[in-house]
């Protein structure tokens, strides 16, 4: 029996970087049924197949005497079996510096039982072309290079034990397209540092969780196109959790339940020319952010369409008591967006800042009740309405929509030397009876300095009971269907029309 050595740039490239969306499933009675399979395939093991088994505490996968029988470590065509609360080590030791592949049939990983990869050398792969079944824990804590976790399968793949990224690094996916892996009672986690990578191709994983610490990452990046569907999965994540384009188009998408809950760090980004990067909640998913979550294109090449979004689907769900990020760069020829069909409540912050970036609504509600919405440097907002209950409005951008504004809101606009400040509002802006305008910024302030324009407003006309600050002897008074700063002087109002 021969170890087979692939070369360096295994796993191979992927085709087709565009993916059809698949239909969500029902996942009880999906899960009945592989959980029903998966028992027979670790009982019968692959037709055909011969079964090793570990029968050591510890030790290294490519020593025979390790194994039993002890003729020869398993190879294409064994089932191997480690099952005895043993742990097994992936290390080729000095004879092969460069990456490994250790391939077997399938592989079953009892409870209590170890594989581990701790050589100091290179990265090593597993790849199992039949059914790969862990009910233990599978480990990268020390040593270089990555641990590659290929499934060469559609249907038997499961995970009720935990896959853990221990301040290093673990690519899990696989070499056929559609893998899948069954992780209901599972736990996929970085920690300490480590990273989840994500790397090709399109693949769901089903249930249980994934998460992340502080330091850690999950990252659906690498080297090809990578399209992952998270079914009924709860992402929890302390740390960063990003979907990534810089070569290729990647999409990563929520269904049936469960969803993210960021603390830490999520983005979706760009840094390349003629891709797209997308994030989708589906019905019944939700995402929970109080940390930091940005959508951003920050490529400066105006060669291609590039295209970067967090979608919201109907039925879906969206917390935001943190900050989302919508920025984009310079750039005629990329977008950046955040797509809803729900309407949803903000008492966080929200930024639109770029004159590609935009919130685009469907024809729906936001309605802030704390926080800010802060849209500028051409940024926009198009919804059916706008209500802003509470908070900040803040910005030089435009809503296209109907924006009706409470008394208890504070808008801010900063201007330096006579620019910024401006909103325009393609609806009716609705006015309250009183308010405060905090204005800040440097530089030659503008008279009269407009804060808003509107298609048409209604509501308090003689804004008298408006207070400015940040700007001495200014108030706030209609002008047309703008509304403007204009000079108080000796208790005398000055309209500068």
């Amino acid at each position: 029996m021969n170890l087979k050595i692939l070369p360096d740039n295994f796993p191979p490239s992927n085709e087709d970087a565009n993916r059809k969306q698949k239909g969500i499933r029902s996942m009880n009675l999906q899960r009945s049924t592989l959980l029903v399979l998966v028992l027979l395939l670790a009982l019968s093991g692959t037709a055909g197949a011969d079964t090793i088994s570990w029968n050591v505490a510890s030790g290294t996968w490519n020593t025979a005497a390790n194994w039993n029988p002890s003729t020869a470590v398993p190879t294409t065509t064994d089932d191997a079996v480690i099952n005895n609360n043993g742990t097994a080590s992936l290390d080729l030791g000095g004879n092969y510096p460069h990456i490994g592949t250790y391939e077997v049939a399938s592989q079953t990983i009892g409870s209590g039982s170890v594989l581990q990869k701790d050589d100091t050398s290179s990265s090593r792969y597993l790849k199992v072309t039949g059914a790969w079944i862990n009910n233990g824990t599978i480990r990268h804590s020390q040593g270089s290079g990555f641990l590659g976790l290929n499934l060469s399968t559609s249907t038997g793949n499961a995970n009720t034990g935990t896959i853990r990224a221990d301040g290093r690094e673990i690519r899990l996916g696989g070499d056929v397209n559609d893998w899948e892996l069954n992780n209901a009672g599972g736990v996929i986690e970085a920690i300490n540092g480590g990273t989840i990578k994500f790397p090709s191709p399109r693949g769901d994983i089903e249930g249980g969780s994934l998460t992340t610490d502080t330091a850690s990452t999950i990252d659906n990046q690498s080297g090809n196109v990578s399209n992952i569907d998270l079914i009924d999965v709860a992402v929890n994540n302390a740390g960063t959790f990003q979907s990534l384009g810089t070569s290729y188009s990647r999409y990563l998408t929520f269904s049936t339940s469960g969803g993210l809950t960021s603390s830490g760090t999520a983005k979706v980004s760009i840094s390349a020319t003629g891709v797209k990067q997308g994030m989708t909640f589906n019905s019944g998913t939700t995402l929970n952010n109080s940390g930091t979550f940005t959508i951003e294109n920050i490529r400066t090449s105006t060669t291609a369409t590039s295209e970067s979004y967090l979608d919201l689907k109907a039925g879906s769900t969206l917390i935001n008591s943190g900050t989302i990020e919508v920025k984009s760069q310079v750039d005629t020829y990329g977008t950046v967006q955040l797509r809803s069909a729900i309407d949803f409540s903000n008492p966080g912050i929200i930024t639109v800042d770029g004159a590609f970036s935009s919130i685009q609504m469907s024809g729906k509600a936001l309605t802030q009740t704390a926080g800010t919405l802060d849209v500028k440097n051409g940024g926009s907002v198009v919804a059916a309405t706008v209500a802003i209950d509470g908070g900040t409005l803040a910005g030089n951008g435009s809503i296209f929509g109907n924006v009706t504004l409470a008394s208890a809101v504070t808008r801010g606009w900063a201007y330096a030397d006579g620019v910024g400040g401006v909103m325009a509002v393609s609806g009716t802006l609705t006015l309250p009876a009183s308010a405060t305008v905090t204005v800040s910024g440097s530089g030659t302030f503008p008279e009269p300095a407009t804060l808003f324009t509107a298609t048409s407003l209604a509501g308090e006309t003689s804004l008298s009971g408006w207070t400015v600050t940040g700007v001495n002897g200014y108030v706030a008074k209609i002008d047309g269907t703008s509304v403007v700063l204009v000079k108080s002087n000796s208790g005398t109002i000055i309209l500068l029309r």
